[in-house]
């Protein structure tokens, strides 16, 4: 299920993916996908969504820092 095209998941809105993509886009966009897969009518289209939910855990890996827990996204972190 791609929810960008389907006008029931319009509250999860994905940024734009193109070639200027940012981190902080791809983090948002993960997070309405992760969302619209949770939703009640996710559920309903696909059986499989119903175990797609709860806090969602989001790194950022880069060459010079290495791995590092997103704030809010770390483990522990109630949503």
């Amino acid at each position: 299920m791609f929810i960008d095209h389907d006008p029931r998941f319009s509250k999860y809105p994905l940024r734009d993916m193109g070639p200027h993509m940012t981190a902080q886009d791809a983090m948002e966009n993960s997070c309405a996908y992760v969302r619209a897969s949770a939703d009640s009518m996710a559920i309903e289209l696909d059986d499989f969504c119903q175990t797609i939910g709860g806090h969602i855990h989001m790194a950022l890996v880069t060459r010079d820092e290495g791995f590092q827990w997103i704030s809010g996204f770390e483990p522990g972190v109630s949503d």
